[in-house]
């Protein structure tokens, strides 16, 4: 685990590209009207999605637990006698017993996949119809498969396409969102 001061900066650092982001958000509406700030707009709401995502996966690297209540994954920070890494987010104690809940957008995901055809639907689909990042849609897709709510099916022709397992099923039965 590194030291306190490689972790500073490293913070430090973040906040910079935060603030960085922040003033380039300013200067963009500067821009004459057209393709130019277009361009901008998109590049900024790019980073803007990736650096939480940055800042989880440098987490990661140094060794903090992750939890994936939420995306981009929330930093798990320890607190507690004996410490015990705790969810800023979702208030989850590693190690503790509970219940899986799915977030919002989540169940929204599980939701839009229970008309799925046969074969599946792409992610970039299920973004477009739930509303989110196509980014944040792989992302759910990916953690709910890990977890056996969604299935896959991979193609050499073109993208993974997903489909609702039938643990998903039996969890929006159960949540009475079916």
């Amino acid at each position: 685990m590194p030291d306190a001061i490689t972790i500073a900066a490293l913070a430090a650092g973040f906040k910079y590209v935060k603030d960085a982001v922040s003033l380039l958000k300013d200067a963009k509406d500067l821009l004459p009207a057209g393709e130019k700030r277009e361009a901008a707009q998109r590049l900024l709401v790019e980073a803007e999605e990736r650096i939480p995502v940055a800042e989880a996966q440098l987490a990661k690297a140094l060794g903090y637990q992750l939890c994936r209540c939420d995306y981009p994954p929330a930093i798990m920070l320890e607190t507690g006698q004996p410490p015990r890494p705790r969810c800023p987010k979702c208030g989850r104690v590693e190690g503790e017993a509970a219940e899986h809940r799915y977030s919002e957008e989540e169940e929204k995901v599980l939701h839009f996949l229970v008309n799925a055809p046969y074969g599946g639907i792409p992610a970039v689909v299920v973004a477009q119809n739930v509303g989110i990042a196509p980014a944040k849609a792989e992302y759910y897709l990916d953690s709910l498969s890990q977890s056996g709510m969604v299935g896959c099916n991979l193609s050499m022709a073109g993208p993974p396409e997903y489909y609702l397992e039938q643990a998903g099923k039996g969890y929006l039965v159960k949540r009475n969102l079916l």
